[in-house]
């Protein structure tokens, strides 16, 4: 006889509640917890030392913004009113400014100017950081007499005096200099100046560390970092944003930049100038 196929359905369960709903044992899942209770505390523990440790110890990052207006010459000189030689234009294309200010040449005369290429560290059991314009100290490198990057442990002695030492030199094996002479060691050469000789007493207890880094590769990272674009469409304003470490640092070199691109722009309208008078007593 053939089995009759309603017969085996009719005995299946049917699952009223709906294929996609699901049913949580709250009791149970409370029980687990409850007893494995030191794993959720323990969890719990490291996940607070751990965000605890993260803000404490990871570098902060400060964005600084800047803008400039970049203005159209509105005199006509006198050679454009009797001959248009492209030579004496003095119009620009605006779709070279961001290039402009983020040219190596220009970038490196910031650095320059704000002797960026030279920096003081505070080195410190778990994080080193900058310390930037926190020291009575200033040095002034002689770029023409340097080879290359160098890095020293730096100590003040006394009011006039001060120690370097090597990083590539053994532990104890310092070298002492006065306050204002030349000094040439290990590829660098520059000039250390004490700001207020009263104030050398105020130097932190943490190691010191002073770099030197050749301003071109300065330069090259801040090309990197430095944006520069314009506000809008058609518009003659240029923003300039850039993101670091330390906050006025990134005030300083804004502000250096805005006063060297300046310079530059300056520069060029005195050679159009220039150019301009050459050109009227030629003809």
């Amino acid at each position: 006889m053939k089995p009759n196929n309603n017969d085996y359905t009719s005995e299946l369960p049917v699952d009223t509640s709906g294929s996609d709903s699901l049913n949580i044992d709250y009791k149970r899942v409370m029980y687990r917890a409850l007893r494995y209770w030191y794993w959720i505390v323990l969890s719990l523990c490291v996940a607070f030392v751990v965000a605890y440790l993260h803000n404490r110890y990871a570098t902060r990052i400060y964005p600084v913004n800047a803008s400039v207006i970049v203005k159209e010459a509105d005199d006509i000189s006198g050679a454009e009113l009797i001959y248009n030689n492209p030579l004496l234009n003095p119009k620009r294309n605006y779709l070279n400014e961001t290039y402009i200010l983020k040219s190596f040449p220009l970038l490196q005369k910031v650095v320059e100017d704000l002797n960026f290429d030279v920096a003081f560290y505070r080195k410190g059991n778990i994080l080193t950081t900058e310390s930037y314009d926190e020291l009575p100290v200033d040095v002034v490198p002689i770029r023409e007499k340097s080879s290359g990057s160098a890095s020293f442990y730096f100590h003040i002695s006394d009011k006039n005096s001060f120690e370097l030492l090597p990083s590539t030199e053994a532990p104890g094996k310092s070298f002492r200099f006065n306050f204002g002479d030349t000094v040439s060691i290990a590829g660098f050469t520059g000039i250390f100046y004490l700001k207020i000789p009263a104030q050398f007493s105020s130097m932190p207890s943490d190691p010191i560390v002073f770099t030197y880094t050749p301003s071109f590769d300065v330069a090259r990272r801040y090309a990197g970092t430095v944006k520069a674009e314009w506000a809008e469409e058609g518009a003659g304003v240029l923003n300039l944003a850039i993101a670091g470490s330390n906050r006025q640092k990134g005030v300083d070199f804004l502000a250096g930049l805005i006063s060297r691109y300046q310079k530059y722009d300056l520069d060029k309208k005195n050679q159009t100038a220039e150019r301009t008078v050459e050109f009227i007593d030629s003809q």
